[in-house]
């Protein structure tokens, strides 16, 4: 999931770069990459919460990483309903792997049980 993350915050980011859009394409991207880029950090830092027992966190810089997040939820509100946000969420769904021998469109047969009579 980080790896989807930080791969949509990249393709986020490089629309800002070549062209930029218009006013109202800018200010979603603006909010879909402050979401991608919030939370994406919020997993980093859960991760070192979690594992890095040598950190010790500051009441004011857990206070600033809360107020971080209750941003990104005001800026999902703003784009929740636009296309791109969607596709955000679709690009955020695991992906499942193709098993060598799979092929699309043809079911594989079932492997067989105890509960499968013998044939002699």
């Amino acid at each position: 999931m980080k790896n989807v993350c930080e791969t949509t915050v990249e393709r986020i980011k490089n629309l800002f770069h070549p062209n930029p859009p218009g006013e109202p394409e800018r200010t979603i991207q603006f909010h879909l990459h402050n979401v991608a880029d919030t939370f994406s950090q919020a997993q980093q830092n859960r991760n070192d919460a979690d594992y890095n027992l040598l950190k010790e966190w500051q009441p004011g810089q857990v206070s600033l990483l809360i107020e971080a997040v209750e941003d990104a939820f005001k800026s999902w509100y703003v784009v929740r309903d636009h296309q791109v946000a969607k596709d955000f969420l679709i690009a955020m769904l695991p992906v499942r792997e193709k098993r060598q021998g799979d092929k699309f469109g043809q079911k594989q047969k079932p492997k067989p049980t105890l509960a499968d009579p013998t044939q002699p």
